[in-house]
């Protein structure tokens, strides 16, 4: 992609369910900041759990999401940010975009 981030993904089948699992991860991390932005970002996730992410508690996102199969989480550490998650092909779509606006 071009922000250097590589995605694999493999699809699975067992007992006639599907599963989609990706993964992917790009380098540069918190290392790469300054120390103004390394507090904020280092804390980010942890933020994001309490108050909620795109604007919208936790509650109501899990509304938003009633009924789909996504599960995407995401890591920044000090020289690597990646991301993970799995979801069933018919959602995979809205896996991906909650994705790129965790990025």
């Amino acid at each position: 992609m071009s922000n250097r981030l590589v995605i694999h993904f493999m699809l699975f089948s067992m007992l006639n369910y599907l599963q989609v699992v990706f993964t992917g991860f790009a380098y540069g991390g918190l290392s790469e900041l300054s120390e103004d932005e390394y507090t904020s970002c280092s804390m980010g996730s942890t933020i994001a759990g309490e108050i909620g992410i795109f604007g919208y508690r936790p509650s109501v996102l899990m509304d938003m999401l009633a009924g789909k199969r996504a599960e995407v989480g995401t890591k920044v550490g000090a020289y690597m940010r990646s991301f993970s998650g799995d979801c069933s092909p018919s959602d995979l779509e809205t896996a991906l975009q909650v994705r790129k606006k965790l990025s």
